[in-house]
């Protein structure tokens, strides 16, 4: 605890520069219908999961 006494808490104090950003930020946009990824339908993830289990778990899991 003794070495905490003695931190120099200067070192930590943030640096205020003004600054810029690099690239300007774009406007979040919604990604078009035909960009979404979406997931398999849940009983596919079960088939999937069985399927996997049996393989390399000999259904252990």
């Amino acid at each position: 605890m003794k070495a905490l006494a003695e931190v120099n808490f200067d070192l930590f104090q943030p640096v205020m520069v003004q600054t810029r950003p690099i690239m300007p930020i774009r406007e979040e946009t919604l990604p078009d219908q035909d960009n979404i990824i979406s997931l398999p339908p849940v009983s596919w993830l079960y088939r999937m999961f069985d399927e996997f289990n049996q393989q390399f778990f000999e259904g252990r899991l």
